[in-house]
């Protein structure tokens, strides 16, 4: 018997076996449990979204500009889709937090003097005027490689399905600028913490 989803009530975590490393458990409830394996990493790319989205009970709007505060993520990039993700290593949850169809992105812009972050610019055209939804994504990244790793797989992508290059630009709003580069000196400054613990606890062994 296939244990219902339960509207908000639903865990989703990573349950990997020996002989089947890409399996996921749901726990619907209290005591239902379903345990779904894909066949590949792929397979596993293409069922997480959907599996999110069901896990939590509802869907995220992929187009909606409602702005959020700052949270650690993972982006989860897929061959038509760009998602956002939070994960609680505590627990080895996930959930779906927005997602953007990569052919309604219009603009990625980066900045030179600070390459650990982006701005995502999406435009969705609805049937009327109305329904067309805009907004613009902050997103920080661990390390320069990261960040233009991202990038040229957007663009690859989006250039494929497109037929014309993606607008590369540079990040010229200087509020965003000065926010990004505070909260990149705050993320470096707290790694470089914990960094130093962890060589002061090393060597005290």
């Amino acid at each position: 018997m296939t244990p219902p989803l339960h509207r908000g009530k639903s865990i989703m975590r990573a349950a990997p076996h020996d002989n089947k490393p890409y399996a996921i458990s749901i726990t619907a409830g209290s005591e239902n449990v379903l345990v779904l394996a894909a066949s590949s990493e792929e397979e596993y790319a293409v069922w997480m979204p959907g599996l999110c989205e069901a896990a939590i009970g509802q869907e995220r709007d992929s187009r909606s500009s409602q702005h959020r505060s700052c949270v650690p993520c993972a982006l989860l990039l897929t061959t038509n889709q760009i998602h956002v993700l939070q994960e609680d290593w505590s627990n080895e949850t996930v959930r779906l937090i927005t997602s953007c169809e990569i052919t309604d992105v219009c603009d990625i812009s980066t900045d030179s003097e600070q390459p650990f972050y982006c701005t995502i610019r999406y435009v969705h055209s609805g049937t009327t005027h109305q329904d067309t939804v805009q907004g613009v994504w902050l997103v920080y990244f661990s390390s320069e490689y990261e960040l233009w790793k991202f990038v040229a797989a957007v663009t690859r992508i989006w250039k494929a399905e497109m037929q014309i290059d993606l607008s590369l630009s540079n990040v010229e709003d200087s509020q965003i600028r000065d926010r990004a580069h505070q909260a990149v000196e705050l993320m470096l400054s707290s790694k470089w913490r914990s960094d130093s613990v962890t060589r002061g606890r090393s060597e005290h062994i």
